[in-house]
């Protein structure tokens, strides 16, 4: 079998690579899209409840900050003598206070007090 050197050309090798070059481009487009499709159906969920819990963490730091504040006043008042000790190193003058008298402890009472129901029924 005889071949001749000069009929062969290029253009069957830049045929096939510009071909497969476009084969590969394609494919490689779809699966990115269908990758992207993926990670949006897998991870949109936990994105969502993340968000909702994130305000719900800054709702619990405001609250938390707002504890604190009453603590330190509460502090402040029994360190300048305006309220009696809670504990039992001095004795209490006059009569006993309830605790739910106390608007913080009233607050807290309430709250739990409606938990404890609410967990009943």
């Amino acid at each position: 079998m005889k071949s001749d050197l000069n009929a062969i050309t290029a253009e069957p090798i830049w045929f096939f690579f510009l071909h497969s070059g476009a084969f590969v481009v394609l494919l490689a487009t779809v699966f990115f899209v269908l990758g992207l499709l993926f990670g949006w159906l897998t991870w949109s969920r936990h994105k969502r409840r993340r968000m909702e819990l994130t305000v719900e963490c800054e709702l619990m730091k405001n609250e938390i900050a707002t504890l604190k504040r009453r603590v330190a006043e509460q502090a402040t008042k029994i360190a300048t003598g305006v309220l009696p000790p809670a504990g039992n190193e001095f004795p209490r003058q006059g009569p006993a206070s309830s605790p739910a008298s106390d608007p913080v402890i009233g607050s807290f009472l309430a709250t739990a007090s409606s938990i404890i129901i609410e967990g009943r029924s």
